[in-house]
């Protein structure tokens, strides 16, 4: 059935909407008005709300930061030291009045406090609401970031009952003789002072602070070693580390006399926090003790060897004292000592990681770094003046030393301090290789010592030190070639590139360059010397190492990849012969 045309004419139409009516809107904007008058209350007390806040919290942190400012000052420094300015001077600096007349008003009509407020308040003086209630004190008037600080300090003593102390009528902190504070301890009341609505508003933080004093060092002994410090870094666990010869002794004379000593023959750790030690001991005094032996049997960081391990070790543990004020920390004929006394475990042997991961074309075999099978050991003593002596243990590494002092009324010798350090180690074999099994290079460390001395009422003060390195390259045609002899006098390096080409073969189709990134040896201008004589006398001396050298890359590697897939975290460094001491003495 089809529709036609007229019938089409006379559809009715579709209704159109026709928006809101008059009446709607008027009805919306009702509703609108009775909501937002029922919210603007809140609205009004929510901005004034944050508004205090916000002030509050100004003012608290100006509070904090005045007494931190009074902090970091001195609590007291005599005039007579000098132009030092301490929280006395600015805090209760006098017993001078204020200049005008205190009107503080009463909470809810405060007055802003004005600057000739700023003087000393006796105890039944004017004081406003926000201040101590009683006990004599000092107001400080200051503005400071727009708001007005008022600062009320009183002397106190006492522990649990404070009582207020009110300074002499003389106290003076600007003339000397009569600046001495009268008590060891003041309270502090730092008010700020904010506006609200018109209306000033206190926030008050109180705190104490307690006098201090520096610690005076009268007399201060100390010596530390390290003989042989390896270094390089694993795949999975970061930077590995091995030292062998660590010694370091600490004597002092402030408020009390102190000795201690810290000994390990080895010492080996990884980034992770593993760690791991030969015969290794921490002591201080008192009391009093005879020489003592702690042995050790070979250990490692990691089961196996694939990292650092080392054979027997030992300490020889001198008499430690720290009687009379005069710290001793044994002696030189019964040194501290640290000491690697077996050959097992290549005596102390160092690796970066299993050998399959070496790089193939070095020929490489582990350890990386060891004692040389050749090596021997020798006598570990010191003599008086720090140099070898022929007592003591057998060691293939040693470091050794002695800290002392004498009472300044000797009556047979003049007084003393004294530190000493001393290191030696056996040959050290780098890079041990299928065509040089004792190592690509050889290192012997004859000795490194540091002595300090200051001697007699004038405190004459003498530094004194000597070393020797040696240092061998495996020849290409076989056994070894001296390419350095290290010893005090050098103005410049002999192993620089001019000297000592890189290019220079080693065996097996191999050079030096192969091998070596960078070596370098001790020059004199690299020694630390310090010499005072006189009251404060000083002597101080540091050598950072005589030899330091740091290897080309031994691993093929997944992580840090240079030319040829080689893993650029695993150079190897070595350094030998690190000591140093240093005396003082006040008395």
């Amino acid at each position: 059935m089809s529709h036609s045309a007229d019938d089409a004419a006379v559809a009715p139409e579709r209704p159109r909407d026709g928006g809101f009516t008059l009446i709607e809107v008027i009805v919306a904007i009702g509703i609108t008005v009775v909501v937002l008058v029922a919210l603007l209350p809140l609205l009004v007390v929510g901005i004034r709300s944050t508004d205090l806040a916000k002030q509050v919290t100004q003012a608290k942190a100006v509070a904090q930061g005045q007494l931190d400012r009074m902090r970091n000052l001195p609590y007291h420094v005599a005039r007579d030291a000098g132009p030092y300015r301490d929280v006395l001077d600015y805090y209760f600096k006098d017993k001078t009045a204020p200049m005008g007349p205190v009107a503080c008003g009463s909470p809810g009509s405060y007055a802003v406090p004005q600057p000739t407020w700023t003087g000393y308040v006796a105890a039944g003086g004017t004081r406003c609401g926000y201040e101590p209630a009683t006990g004599a004190m000092y107001r400080s008037v200051s503005q400071v970031q727009g708001f007005t600080v008022v600062v009320s300090t009183q002397f106190l003593k006492g522990d649990t009952a404070l009582t207020v102390v009110d300074p002499p009528t003389d106290y003076d902190t600007q003339v000397t003789g009569r600046d001495a504070p009268p008590a060891q301890q003041i309270g502090v009341s730092a008010t700020v002072l904010y506006s609200q609505r018109s209306t000033l508003k206190p926030v008050t933080t109180y705190t104490q602070m307690t006098y201090q004093p520096t610690a005076v060092n009268r007399l201060d002994v100390s010596a530390d070693a390290t003989a042989v410090q390896v270094g390089s870094s694993t795949v999975a666990d970061g930077a590995v580390s091995l030292a062998a010869g660590l010694l370091s002794l600490q004597g002092e004379l402030t408020y009390a006399s102190t000795a201690g000593v810290v000994l390990a023959s080895t010492s080996a750790g990884l980034a992770t926090g593993a760690q791991a030690s030969g015969a290794a001991r921490t002591l201080a005094a008192p009391p009093t003790g005879t020489a003592a032996t702690v042995p050790a049997p070979a250990g490692d960081l990691s089961s196996g060897c694939v990292l650092a391990c080392w054979g027997g070790t030992k300490l020889d543990v001198a008499a430690l004292s720290a009687d009379g004020g005069l710290p001793n920390i044994g002696t030189a004929s019964s040194p501290m000592q640290s000491l690697v006394t077996g050959n097992t475990n290549g005596g102390f042997s160092f690796n970066n990681g299993a050998t399959s991961t070496y790089r193939p074309e070095l020929s490489l075999t582990a350890p990386l770094v060891r004692l040389a099978s050749t090596a021997s050991p020798v006598a570990s003593g010191v003599t008086a003046a720090c140099e070898a002596g022929s007592a003591g243990s057998t060691s293939y590494v040693t470091a050794s030393g002695f800290a002392r002092s004498t009472a300044m009324d000797a009556s047979t010798s003049p007084a003393t301090a004294e530190a000493c350090a001393r290191t030696r180690a056996s040959t050290i074999s780098v890079f041990p290789t299928s065509f040089a099994p004792q190592g690509v290079l050889q290192v012997d460390l004859e000795y490194s010592y540091a002595r300090c001395l200051l001697m007699g009422t004038a405190h004459a003060a003498t530094v004194s030190s000597d070393y020797r390195v040696r240092l061998r390259y495996h020849e290409a045609g076989g056994g070894y070639h001296e390419v350095a002899d290290i010893r005090p006098g050098l103005t410049a390096d002999p192993l620089t590139p001019a000297l000592v080409p890189m290019n220079t073969p080693v065996g097996g189709g191999h050079t030096l360059g192969d091998y070596i990134a960078s070596w370098s040896a001790l020059l004199d201008n690299q020694v630390s010397r310090t010499s005072v004589d006189g009251v404060d006398g000083m002597a101080a001396l540091r050598i950072p190492g005589v030899l330091s050298i740091t290897t080309q890359p031994s691993r093929t590697g997944t992580d840090v990849l240079g030319p040829n897939n080689v893993d650029l975290s695993s150079a190897v460094s070595l350094t030998v012969g690190a000591v140093g001491c240093s005396a003082e003495d006040s008395r």
